[in-house]
């Protein structure tokens, strides 16, 4: 079982994905990064990333749709669907540690999925599981924090912001 699920949303364009491989770096590659150049003094000794070996595992939906994303948003239900396919199997997989056959059958379920336990292979005791999404309606946050009440596991949250003007234009830059 991990030790904790970590959620990582805000609307697009904050730079989820640019913290989200700034803590790749950080958790996975300690050598590519030198932390004293990120100007945090104390970064190290608040993660403790030598002593507690843990192992942090990043889950983005943009990686989970990636090429399937408008077929998919173009149907509100499915959209949902999608998303209630994910959260179960991560629960499924954080309590049973086994990938299950889900009984959501939809057109990009297996595709999806296959990405998805890519993705969880690594989990083990010292995992923490960092998830990064927009988790636009708090119901989609909520259905984690359930996962990890289940698991007896840690939860976290962290909102990220930007100016609509600025997250305007990086939009138009991608």
């Amino acid at each position: 079982m991990i030790k904790c699920i970590v959620l990582i949303c805000g609307p697009p364009a904050c730079l989820k994905s640019t913290l989200i491989q700034i803590l790749q770096l950080v958790f996975n590659d300690y050598q590519i990064l030198n932390l004293k150049y990120l100007c945090i003094k104390k970064f190290h000794e608040i993660f403790n990333i030598k002593k507690q070996k843990n192992q942090y595992n990043f889950l983005s939906f943009d990686d989970l749709f990636f090429d399937y994303e408008n077929d998919i948003i173009n149907n509100e239900s499915n959209w949902k669907l999608y998303r209630l396919l994910i959260a179960n199997e991560i629960e499924n997989y954080i309590l049973s540690n086994t990938e299950k056959n889900s009984l959501i059958n939809l057109k990009y379920s297996s595709q999806i999925l296959y990405r998805l336990y890519q993705s969880l292979k690594n989990l083990n005791n010292n995992s923490i599981l960092i998830i990064e999404d927009n988790f636009y309606y708090s119901s989609m946050r909520h259905r984690y924090h359930q996962i990890a009440q289940r698991a007896q596991i840690g939860f976290a949250i962290i909102h990220l912001y930007a100016n609509i003007t600025i997250a305007h234009q990086r939009n138009q830059k991608t």
